[in-house]
């Protein structure tokens, strides 16, 4: 039956689609927020906690997609889930405990910028242990 092909076809790319995205956003978030030298990274943790205890409601969600012009697109299913405060907290945390400054600095003596740091020193130490758990 065609409608079970696009049913398992929608759900497959929501799925890896969805996956993809989060991990990448998670990533990127939990990186910036576990550094010592970046200054508003405890105020913006508050404000992601925040968010944790208080979330705004179906409404509002509903609404917010609606004015955005994502209603009755794929986005719809991907971009609202695609960032987790939880899993950016873990990821954090992990960055936190795992990196040592002085790696950070010896990179910056041999001319790595921030980006490199992340890309070549940063993302090998992310053990696949963790990276499976944010995708769960």
């Amino acid at each position: 039956n065609r409608d079970i092909i696009t049913g398992y076809t929608n759900s497959i790319f929501y799925t890896a689609s969805g996956t993809f995205l989060a991990v990448v956003l998670t990533l990127l978030a939990a990186y910036p927020l576990s550094r010592k030298d970046y200054k508003l990274g405890r105020h913006i943790m508050v404000i992601f906690t925040f968010t944790m205890f208080f979330g705004g409601g179906l409404i509002p969600t509903y609404l917010l997609m609606s004015n955005l012009g994502l209603i009755n697109t794929r986005a719809v299913m991907i971009i609202p889930g695609a960032l987790s405060v939880y899993n950016i907290i873990i990821t954090r945390t992990f960055f936190q405990s795992t990196i040592p400054n002085e790696l950070l600095d010896a990179s910056q003596i041999d001319g790595c910028s921030d980006f490199i740091f992340f890309r070549k020193i940063v993302l090998p130490l992310y053990n696949l242990n963790s990276l499976a758990y944010i995708t769960m």
